[in-house]
């Protein structure tokens, strides 16, 4: 199966851009409002299976997400928590631009408030 390989990472006016090895194939679907046919389905599913079954390493658990500052696992055992902690921390840097895009009625109760 082949994945994303980065060759490099530039910050270019205030915007990361990676270069990376270009995946050979086509977009499963191309309007987003149709359903994935049955084979694409199968076939996305065969590959996450695939991902789900790898066991997680040390050096996987120190990987950082774009533009975090810190290993999403972090002081976590368990990913709830650490994709938690994450999304905590980008509102504690985009919260004002979140919340200028989020309806009221889901701000209420939530971490934008």
């Amino acid at each position: 199966m082949a994945t994303p390989e980065i060759f490099q990472v530039q910050e270019h006016e205030g915007v990361v851009v990676t270069y990376e090895r270009e995946l050979p194939g086509v977009p499963m679907r191309g309007d987003s409002a149709n359903e994935l046919p049955a084979h694409h389905r199968n076939a996305l599913l065969t590959v996450l299976r695939g991902l789900a079954s790898v066991p997680g390493t040390d050096a996987m658990r120190r990987l950082t997400i774009q533009g975090d500052d810190r290993p999403l696992w972090q002081g976590h055992d368990r990913f709830q928590d650490a994709l938690a902690a994450l999304v905590v921390r980008a509102v504690a840097r985009h919260g004002a631009a979140l919340a200028a895009r989020v309806p009221w009625q889901l701000r209420r109760n939530t971490v934008f408030s």
